[in-house]
């Protein structure tokens, strides 16, 4: 179900067209922009905090030890759903998983 943003009209469609006043999301980027003129304000984060972001987890023990946890258990999941029969990819998944060695 999807909610036109200028007549707000419910449709169903796998389009974002809206049948009732045809309106249709602007894209930026290949992306869908509900509030096109908000979409480059960036609300306070600022790009060069990015790089130095990166520059800080890439040292952090904590950091590193988290994510390879989660991937750990990622792939414990679809080792057992591939135990049970479960065919991968379902559902458009293409997720990959790795262990850094």
């Amino acid at each position: 179900m999807k909610r036109c943003p200028a007549c707000a009209k419910r449709f169903n469609s796998v389009d974002w067209q809206c049948p009732a006043c045809g309106n249709e999301p602007t894209k930026i980027d290949g992306f869908l922009a509900f509030a096109p003129e908000l979409a480059y304000e960036g609300n306070g984060f600022r790009h060069e905090y990015f790089e130095e972001l990166t520059r800080l987890e890439t040292g952090n023990f904590w950091f590193e030890t988290f994510v390879n946890w989660i991937f750990g258990v990622v792939m414990k999941l679809e080792r057992i759903m591939i135990r049970l029969g479960v065919r991968f990819p379902f559902g458009g998944s293409l997720l990959l998983v790795a262990r850094k060695g």
